[in-house]
């Protein structure tokens, strides 16, 4: 979700208390700012995001790869 103000954050914190792991606001190589989580909660972020976030629009949300650097839309 690219709109900072006080919501990545939010955001990061959310996710980190509720899979107790790593999650933080990150600044990808062309200066935007994502949400890092350490773990596979794929189908978890999406079920958050939708109660607790359901501002954000979908085709903001995205998964990244880093084995093999690839980014994949979540919906």
């Amino acid at each position: 979700y690219q709109r900072r103000v006080h919501g990545l954050s939010d955001a990061a914190s959310v996710f980190k208390k509720a899979f107790s792991c790593g999650a933080a606001v990150v600044k990808t190589p062309s200066l935007k700012e994502q949400i890092d989580i350490q773990g596979e909660f794929r189908s978890q972020v999406l079920e958050i995001l939708a109660k607790k976030f359901p501002q954000v629009p979908k085709d903001f949300v995205f998964f990244f790869d880093e084995k093999d650097k690839s980014r994949s839309p979540a919906y």
